[in-house]
């Protein structure tokens, strides 16, 4: 996905207000195995919020069906749990770990089974298009006619990364995740900041022992791309459980070791460190076992010459690496890799960011380090 800064921080904001209802928080599509028995959507919003009215549907993104809508979904009669989320499962069996007690769990069966490939998944209320129906009938990537009489409350799409494929999130509000380049994503998992809005998308491949899980994310093969990094944050998926919480996320996971591009980084340190000093630095080595700066503050990242550089040379590979932080406690930049860097050496790029009191010059805060893949 390619877009500025601006946009991505825009996107946020308008995702953050429509999560004041609803969102779609886990997808597990193509999971070990069979699919049938296993596929999973979930939605999440205010406690006890009947859905009157909304739907959820996918629309197909792969070349000739690209347009094609082959899933719908009426969620008018259900609602969400006690605790917010509403679950909806083709199978009975029990999974593991199971869905928490406050769970709304819906299981519809027969449900079609969900193909593997580049989609796009959409939520919002009002007249949703019905089944098989063609919403890009000449296949040019943009939709003909918009979605009439339907409001987008939220949308994602991931691509398989086959030349002539479409994506349609961002032409209606949503985020388009990058194309994974080493694997076709079985599942969407995301983070929510600590304002409890939608704050970071994960795709990647799982692992399981049995087909009801538990479900554990692919890190040892790096098929796992988002804000999620190995040792840090939620390390299996949760279907029907409470997500965890990110505070360093990025918008693009891949970079071209020819071509170079671009990264946005976007730090949530929450509304306590407002007016802060923050610091985004990075490692080629790892984040494991991290850097002890205070008895209570680590910088998950390894000490080595990239992270001597980004300190020394601040604002140079990462725009703004140094400034303060809003009246939120955020802060964005831009990570800028030109055309065969010498840093193209490594494989994996990972970036976090550290928080110093203004008034103290204590270290208050670390962040959940984020990647980035080199091809």
């Amino acid at each position: 996905m390619r877009r500025s800064l601006a946009t991505f921080a825009a996107m946020a904001a308008v995702t953050g207000l429509c999560s004041a209802q609803v969102s779609i928080s886990e997808m597990l599509i193509n999971p070990p195995g069979p699919d049938d028995g296993q596929e999973s959507i979930e939605i999440r919003g205010p406690a006890n919020t009947k859905l009157t009215g909304y739907s959820f549907f996918l629309i197909e993104g792969d070349k000739v069906q690209a347009g094609i809508v082959d899933l719908v979904i009426d969620l008018s009669g259900y609602s969400t749990g006690s605790n917010g989320l509403l679950l909806i499962r083709d199978t009975t069996a029990v999974l593991k770990p199971a869905p928490a007690v406050g769970t709304s769990v819906v299981v519809l069966n027969p449900t079609p089974d969900i193909e593997n490939g580049s989609y796009t998944f959409v939520l919002g209320r009002g007249t949703a298009p019905t089944f098989n129906t063609d919403l890009d009938d000449d296949n040019d990537g943009k939709l003909d006619n918009g979605l009439p009489n339907f409001t987008v409350v939220d949308a994602f799409a991931w691509t398989d990364g086959d030349g002539g494929n479409h994506l349609y999130a961002a032409q209606i509000g949503g985020f388009e995740m990058p194309h994974a380049t080493v694997f076709t994503p079985d599942f969407a998992y995301r983070t929510y900041d600590a304002a409890g809005n939608p704050f970071c998308w994960t795709v990647g491949d799982v692992t399981a022992p049995s087909s009801t899980g538990p479900y554990a994310f692919d890190f040892a093969n790096l098929k796992v791309q988002g804000g999620l990094a190995k040792g840090y944050g939620p390390q299996g998926l949760d279907l029907g459980g409470a997500n965890g919480r990110l505070s360093f996320c990025a918008d693009a996971y891949n970079i071209s070791l020819a071509k170079g591009g671009t990264q946005n980084l976007d730090l949530d340190a929450g509304s306590g460190n407002a007016g802060n000093l923050y610091l985004m630095l990075g490692s080629l080595t790892g984040t494991l076992p991290g850097i002890k700066l205070t008895s209570t503050v680590t910088l998950p990242l390894t000490l080595d010459p990239y992270l001597l550089l980004l300190v020394g040379a601040p604002n140079t590979v990462i725009a703004p690496s140094i400034g303060l932080l809003d009246s939120k406690g955020r802060a964005s930049a831009t990570l800028t890799l030109p055309a065969n860097a010498p840093l193209a050496l490594a494989a994996v790029l990972y970036h976090a960011a550290l928080v110093i009191d203004t008034k103290s010059s204590v270290i208050t805060f670390a962040s959940t380090p984020t990647t980035l893949y080199l091809r």
